[in-house]
């Protein structure tokens, strides 16, 4: 037998419509969706709300017990992951940025992965160091080779 939704949605429907409107962030708007198909007896079943929206019956389920606990705030938090710990530790980005500031600085990124292992036992691919020190960093060595040439 499908489950039947037995929730009270305290938000005014109103409110719930604006919120919607001004939700940019796709996943906080289909949980304001399913508040409001729920306020407004679109939807009676979670299994028919969670085909409507593109979810599984699990999905709707967590996210009708976070509205319970936390209201709406608990239901539009959504939290991310921390991701993988930095391979650049604050005392290697620092001399790293000294190094690249000095007058003496890399001509290469392999100079940098050299100094990197060398200076701070760090063996980091080539494609790690250059996305780090150009992207990051916004260090384009290339340029500073480029410059110091025409000087």
């Amino acid at each position: 037998m499908p489950k039947k939704i037995d929730i009270f949605i305290r938000e005014s429907k109103t409110k719930l419509t604006s919120l919607l409107e001004n939700e940019l962030d796709k996943k906080r708007a289909h949980r304001i969706e399913m508040l409001y198909l729920i306020k407004n007896e679109e939807e009676f079943y979670k299994r028919n709300l969670a085909n409507r929206l593109g979810y599984s019956r699990t999905t709707i389920d967590e996210w009708l017990r976070r509205y319970e606990e936390g209201g709406l705030k608990g239901l539009l938090s959504i939290s991310k992951s921390p991701g993988a710990p930095t391979k650049f530790p604050k005392k290697v980005r620092q001399g790293l940025l000294r190094k690249l500031n000095s007058k003496h600085s890399f001509r290469t990124y392999v100079d940098i992965q050299r100094y990197l292992r060398d200076r701070y036992e760090l063996d980091l691919p080539y494609s790690t160091v250059h996305d780090y020190v150009r992207y990051q960093l916004k260090v384009d060595l290339k340029a500073r080779v480029k410059q110091n040439a025409s000087q």
